[in-house]
């Protein structure tokens, strides 16, 4: 069977895109429209499917992962020229006490927690909905409320990369990456649980502070709006291993 790219549509965009039948007359012509960031991972039933997308929509700067079945298809054209990539500098100091406990690291600030001026500030980022739920307070909104919030349950934050080349607040964009040091935050805070929220955090923590510290830590669900295959209610579960766990 020929495969018609007008007998598809794209449901969603963002970092998740299926493409799945439609009628021709809802497609009109708009079938990849939705198609709007530099990386976006794109499911079909069919090898050609794949190979047609690929050939029709994967611009110069843009990365795709491509699955079909069993079929894998990685396209990457001139990422290294991409001009979209910044190189940024953390703009934020680590937030901790003499008495915080709990240490939590992302992977680098967002675009919104940049403009922001303090830790998970993306409107729809979950960190703090999740941390209220487990120390049983109020959502903490304004940054004095939230400063007070992490003082209060001795809570420190930070993330594990200093300056990196970024687009945007795509953690899968990263690269040239300059690890935070964290043994500050260590010699001076009792800190019993080092936790990653998300895996690029997860996976550059074990590349770089793991064997400076002599220190594992436990993965977290991620709580970035982009992590949208799990409900506030899982990652809740899964974080209430902070409460409890000693990584030390």
């Amino acid at each position: 069977m020929t495969f018609r790219p007008e007998s598809y549509k794209i449901l969603g965009h963002g970092w998740l895109a299926q493409l799945v039948r439609a009628p021709a007359s809802h497609a009109g012509g708009r079938w990849f429209e939705p198609i709007i960031t530099h990386q976006m991972r794109v499911v079909f039933s069919r090898e050609d499917a794949a190979r047609f997308f690929v050939g029709q929509l994967c611009s110069t700067h843009m990365y795709l992962t491509v699955l079909t079945g069993s079929y894998k298809l990685n396209i990457m054209k001139n990422k290294d020229n991409d001009s979209r990539y910044e190189t940024i500098t953390h703009p934020l100091a680590p937030f901790y006490r003499s008495d915080s406990e709990i240490l939590i690291l992302g992977s680098f600030p967002s675009v919104k927690t940049r403009e922001m001026g303090f830790f998970y500030g993306h409107p729809q980022n979950r960190f703090w909905p999740v941390l209220a739920a487990l120390f049983g307070e109020e959502l903490p909104l304004s940054i004095e409320e939230r400063t007070a919030f992490l003082e209060r349950n001795r809570v420190a934050c930070w993330d594990v990369i200093y300056q990196c080349d970024i687009i945007g607040s795509s953690d899968s964009s990263i690269r040239n990456v300059t690890p935070t040091d964290l043994a500050a935050i260590i010699a001076h805070a009792p800190i019993r649980g080092i936790f990653c929220n998300g895996g690029t955090s997860a996976k550059l923590f074990k590349k770089y502070q793991e064997p400076l510290l002599g220190r594992s830590a436990v993965r977290l669900l991620s709580s970035s709006p982009a992590n949208a295959a799990y409900s506030l209610e899982q990652i809740v579960e899964d974080w209430k291993v902070i409460l409890t766990s000693d990584t030390v």
